[in-house]
């Protein structure tokens, strides 16, 4: 064997990618655990009133995976094995995964961890660890809105090649602020940004392609332009005892 090849064979195993669950398997999961559920279209079936002002026609609760360790371990774990299929020389060049707010603290601190785990495995990038930081809104007398977040902690290092995790993308606004921030520490943001769920419209965010478990556009809508609405669909308040049978009536 040459030693082109060698070397070839040895990446090979390394990268080796040993998923099992795919988006299918995320959902069903969700499903089971009354945290996912999407309109069918029937005008009969309810759909989801978040608030007074905005309607949905689909609901993803990810508190189920990222309150439980070995799911989040699970979900981290695939979302690493997704980013070495899409970019695989980035598993060794990350030098921090950042997160936003809620969620995605604990997301971004278990990716960092699989990704300190998959090098410990390489012999060159061993005692390479990768870090993690969040960021929190400030908020107070002259906070203006633009600087309104920041790093808790330790932030990003000059020249830092930084990984984004978020729990749920909605409309890509709070990637945007990640992105701002990132570069306002002189860091610089991986061509991929990771999630659990992806239930915007966008495949990317800045030139960086997302990569999530699950992709599902859920849009939503103002009270008054609800399509379902107009249809004769019933809203329900989601946090309803009896909103989850209703919705998955038959009807």
């Amino acid at each position: 064997m040459s030693k082109t090849s060698t070397i070839a064979t040895k990446i090979a195993a390394n990268l080796t990618i040993t998923m099992y669950r795919n988006q299918s398997w995320w959902i069903d999961l969700l499903r089971s655990r009354r945290a996912f559920w999407q309109h069918d279209g029937d005008p009969n079936r309810p759909h989801i009133r978040l608030d007074s002002a905005y309607h949905t026609n689909g609901f993803i609760d990810t508190g189920c995976i990222v309150e439980d360790p070995s799911l989040l371990d699970q979900a981290a774990g695939d979302l690493v094995d997704l980013v070495k299929t899409k970019t695989p020389h980035l598993v060794n060049s990350i030098n921090r995964v950042v997160s936003s707010f809620g969620g995605s603290i604990t997301l971004a601190h278990d990716i960092a961890r699989n990704i300190s785990q998959a090098r410990s495995r390489t012999k060159n990038a061993r005692n390479n660890p990768c870090f993690t930081s969040h960021i929190e809104r400030r908020s107070g007398p002259g906070v203006l809105a633009s600087a309104s977040v920041d790093f808790n902690g330790q932030g990003v290092r000059i020249s830092e090649l930084v990984l984004i995790a978020e729990n749920v993308i909605f409309n890509g606004n709070n990637v945007g602020l990640v992105l701002d921030l990132i570069a306002a520490n002189g860091g610089y943001v991986a061509e991929v940004i990771t999630a659990l769920v992806n239930r915007s419209e966008l495949s990317s965010k800045a030139d960086r392609k997302i990569i999530a478990l699950i992709n599902k556009p859920i849009p939503i809508w103002e009270a008054n332009l609800c399509p379902l609405c107009k249809l004769g669909s019933a809203a329900l308040y989601m946090k309803q005892s009896d909103t989850w049978d209703r919705l998955n009536a038959k009807y």
